[in-house]
């Protein structure tokens, strides 16, 4: 995102923290973008990958840059599980975040602790993934505008 000014330089917005959504509904990842943008009052940046091929390559070519990869499990060409462990043999160590409609028993065991960091259930909307992000990444809790607050209050 490019910022003018009155001179010829360019200032360039520097986010906070960085998340990878690897979804395959283009429509439903658009709207996840827009609200964790407004959640988050534009503190947080929010890519896209559509299937689990594509967040392999984008987080391999820097294996630093997404703070959290949130993973939709059920995904063409590569699932989000044979994605995951992909990021994890590469050396991504950051949180991944299952945000599914299948349901959180069905990866008890083997994936979660040692796979993944935390599950959000389709079913729970933006503010469930919103909530799981909160737990995995605490200093973003202070940026989080009123109206989307958690809970009781501000979480």
């Amino acid at each position: 995102m490019k910022y003018g000014c009155s001179t010829d330089a360019v200032l360039y917005k520097v986010y906070m923290f960085r998340v990878l959504i690897t979804e395959d509904d283009k429509t439903l990842f658009e709207s996840y973008r827009t609200a964790i943008r407004m959640a988050f009052e534009g503190m947080v940046s929010v890519e896209h990958a559509g299937n689990g091929m594509i967040a392999l390559e984008k987080v391999s070519s820097n294996i630093e840059r997404y703070e959290v990869v949130v993973m939709d499990l059920n995904m063409p060409i590569m699932d989000g599980v044979e994605a995951s462990k992909k990021l994890r043999d590469a050396g991504y160590r950051n949180p991944i975040l299952v945000h599914s409609a299948l349901q959180f028993r069905h990866f008890k065991g083997e994936v979660v602790g040692n796979l993944f960091s935390g599950f959000s259930h389709k079913n729970k909307g933006v503010k469930g993934l919103i909530k799981v992000l909160i737990e995995l990444a605490p200093h973003l809790r202070p940026y989080l505008a009123k109206e989307f607050a958690i809970d009781k209050g501000r979480p």
